[in-house]
């Protein structure tokens, strides 16, 4: 993937894949309805919010870890944005054999075909774009719907058995920050963790 190919469609792409397996918090945004650039004018506004969400992946990149799992274009994003060593340091959503060596993956060829395509609403390509998610998700998740394999899937076994966030932060070689901030997003899905006040234990009730 070329620097021109990162259209304000491929940045969302990815700032929707690393908030699915990072959990960042806050979020990335990803909607520019969301920003404060929403008030002028249109093209301006994509232009400053494309900008922004560029800087917001190399922020987040800070983030991962080797057990997360990331699809192909996010790698390909990251890379051109100037992270370096991001395709070593992770592992990468299988599309079957070679597909991890293209110049430009099956998912970046979907989106750019959306947004060619004239006279597609929004709820179209709101629709392709769940659809392209669904395809390059793998089908095997954890009990709370993280990738098999990935950190987020490892942290929710740990919590679910119950661990201290600096016991969990060790086990995975993460920091204490992102347990914590795993343990919120979890929260924030309706799952009921508690944490002992006498051991310091975090664990999910039942």
């Amino acid at each position: 993937m070329k620097k021109e190919d990162l259209t304000k469609e491929v940045l969302v792409a990815a700032g929707t894949d690393l908030n699915e397996v990072l959990e960042p918090n806050p979020p990335i945004v990803v909607a520019l309805d969301e920003t404060p650039f929403k008030g002028i004018a249109l093209v301006n506004a994509k232009k400053k919010f494309a900008s922004q969400l560029g800087k917001d992946l190399v922020e987040a990149a800070g983030l991962i870890a080797p057990t997360d799992v990331l699809e192909p274009a996010t790698v390909d994003t990251l890379e051109i944005l100037g992270v370096e060593g991001i395709r070593e340091k992770v592992k990468i959503v299988e599309k079957g054999e070679g597909a991890t060596e293209t110049k430009k993956t099956e998912k970046v060829e979907k989106i750019e075909a959306v947004v060619k395509s004239k006279g597609k609403k929004k709820e179209g390509m709101k629709k392709e774009s769940m659809n392209m998610k669904k395809e390059s998700t793998k089908k095997e998740l954890s009990r709370y719907g993280h990738r098999i394999g990935s950190q987020a899937a490892q942290l929710d076994d740990i919590l679910f058995r119950g661990s201290m966030v600096d016991q969990a932060a060790v086990d995975l070689g993460v920091s204490k920050s992102r347990v914590k901030s795993h343990i919120s997003y979890l929260q924030k899905k309706g799952v009921k963790i508690v944490k002992n006040e006498k051991t310091g234990v975090w664990i999910v009730v039942k």
